[in-house]
């Protein structure tokens, strides 16, 4: 296990390369947007092949199942996964990608600011709301799950809410682990901090469920817990993984 320990700088020098590198894979080209000089991550965009791995990654921890999950990326995930979100605390869950963390003034000073309040507006979200839609009448598991996830990425709480019961209905008991961790990342993502941080106290041990109990204790401003969980995922996390440079990161963040 490594002990080496690196500065908030150095973190965040390589999880931007770690953006940078992801761009040599076959995806296409992400659209572009015009940025502020102000934006600290200015210029940084989620290579889109990279993050979708990333937004499955959770589902492959929590789910009981010998082989990794592997679902084809969704027409719109390409421009959804350009948007420059405003989040800095996310947490490790379907449809979620590290990547999104692109403000660090307001990384910081450890704001748990949410994602959009109302749906966001982007190429090809028809097609993806069909797409999640599609999934959930179908009974598609893990892709309905994944879907919920994504709306909650693109800010609507109310198709989330509407799917929700339905999703819940057809998870099977080896997916119910990943489907609770989707309930309380549905949670934080409404700014129901105290029920998503319940929720993830009260499940087994796997990285994504101590990296969501790191980011609740740190973005609640309990340190010494923060770096506790943060620490324990050096040695169950790949050291290439995008997610285990965010973990580093907010370790880093949990020492200022």
């Amino acid at each position: 296990m490594s002990t080496e320990i690196w500065s908030l700088a150095e973190l965040t020098s390589r999880f931007l390369d770690q953006q940078s590198a992801a761009r040599r894979s076959g995806f296409a080209e992400s659209p572009s947007y015009d940025v502020e000089p102000h934006d600290s991550f200015a210029g940084t965009v989620a290579d889109p092949r990279s993050a979708w791995s990333d937004a499955l990654a959770a589902l492959s921890f929590l789910t009981d199942s010998p082989t990794r999950v592997s679902i084809t990326a969704p027409p719109g995930w390409v421009a959804l996964s350009a948007i420059r979100f405003p989040i800095v605390a996310v947490p490790f869950a379907c449809g979620h990608f590290p990547q999104m963390v692109r403000d660090l003034p307001a990384l910081i000073r450890r704001e748990p600011n949410r994602l959009a309040d109302a749906p966001i507006d982007f190429t090809e979200r028809n097609l993806l709301v069909n797409w999640i839609e599609s999934a959930v009448a179908a009974g598609r598991h893990p892709e309905s799950v994944v879907g919920f996830g994504l709306c909650r990425v693109m800010g609507d709480n109310a198709l989330a809410e509407r799917l929700a019961t339905r999703i819940a209905s057809q998870v099977p008991a080896e997916g119910r682990l990943a489907w609770q961790n989707e309930e309380a990342a549905f949670a934080w993502s409404q700014g129901k901090y105290e029920e998503a941080n319940r929720i993830w106290a009260s499940l087994s041990n796997r990285p994504p469920i101590v990296f969501n109990r790191g980011l609740a204790a740190l973005f609640s401003g309990r340190m010494e817990e923060a770096r506790q969980h943060f620490a324990t995922l050096r040695g169950e996390i790949p050291e290439e993984s995008c997610w285990r440079q965010l973990a580093e990161l907010y370790l880093a963040l949990s020492w200022l």
